[in-house]
């Protein structure tokens, strides 16, 4: 398997404050995922209900449900709403966001 080194210094410059290096790597493989990225490009917009992210990326609900628990988790999105225990709203995170934009370069980074 060869190396994308350009790919690798993006990552790398983005292991600074916010996320260990060893975990940058982990969550880079997390947000990967189809369903969780577009929970995430999703929420960079603004803060947002599970049905409205299911129904304009046209996905079902369920999956949208269980990755933005899984985002949850790991800190990347957070519930605005959480005592409510229908209809919450959820939006992205501090470390959402960066990932997002980190994501976005190795994107460009891999198409070059």
């Amino acid at each position: 398997m060869q190396f994308d080194y350009q790919m690798v210094t993006i990552i790398k410059r983005t292991a600074f404050h916010l996320i260990s290096w060893g975990h940058m790597w982990e969550l880079v493989s997390f947000a990967k995922g189809n369903v969780r990225r577009l929970c995430l490009e999703s929420l960079a917009s603004g803060p947002k209900m599970p049905n409205a992210i299911a129904k304009a990326s046209e996905v079902h609900i369920s999956h949208v449900s269980r990755a933005l628990r899984e985002l949850t988790k790991k800190g990347l999105v957070e519930c605005l709403t959480p005592a409510t225990p229908k209809n919450r709203i959820y939006g992205i995170t501090s470390r959402g966001k960066e990932l997002l934009k980190r994501l976005g370069e190795m994107d460009k980074a891999s198409m070059r």
